[in-house]
């Protein structure tokens, strides 16, 4: 008899202590849109993609002088384009696009779309200028003005596509930096 009271009671106390370990993060974390649960941090109702209204400038690099009339074709990072936008007289070109969640810069603080961003890739095409290639711009409230700096053309030269890496606001590449840090061996709190 003492037995199987025992089988009976071992059930009711680990439902009993699980409930009130769900009861006890439901409390600290119910009403934020993520929580953690079993050991594993899972997020909830977070978009699968952004929207930003994107800002460009295009500058000559020598001269740092605004560059008209540059084509930019915007490219998600599963290689598909966006859109592509033309710079104005002064260099700015300004167009809204969504893109999908780059979830490498999602962390545990999420808290609002404020807290997202996506990617994409930009390249930059004008007469007489090298391609620019734009790589990891980010595409966030905090990252949505991008310069590209162009070099012009040397008559003769090889003239291969420049590479340039993309702005991103310094909160996000903290979150980057402190997110993966475990890898290497090493604390990092930003």
């Amino acid at each position: 008899m003492v037995i199987s009271l025992k089988r009976f009671i071992q059930p009711i106390v680990r439902v009993l202590i699980l409930t009130i370990l769900l009861i006890t993060l439901w409390t600290i974390f119910g009403d934020r849109t993520s929580q953690f649960l079993m050991g594993v941090f899972v997020h909830k109702n977070i978009p699968d993609t952004v929207t930003v209204k994107m800002r460009f400038i295009t500058k000559d690099y020598e001269d740092i002088e605004p560059i008209g009339n540059v084509r930019m074709v915007m490219i998600r990072d599963d290689g598909e384009v966006i859109d592509v936008a033309v710079s104005n007289e002064k260099g700015v070109a300004e167009k809204e696009i969504t893109v999908p969640l780059d979830k490498k810069y999602l962390t545990l603080g999420f808290g609002s779309a404020e807290d997202i961003r996506g990617t994409i890739t930009v390249i930059a095409y004008r007469e007489g200028y090298r391609e620019t290639i734009l790589y990891n711009a980010g595409v966030s409230i905090g990252s949505s003005f991008q310069s590209i700096y162009m070099k012009p053309e040397i008559p003769g030269g090889r003239n291969e596509p420049d590479e340039q890496v993309g702005y991103s606001h310094h909160l996000e590449t903290g979150i980057l930096a402190e997110k993966y840090s475990k890898y290497a061996g090493k604390k990092v709190e930003y």
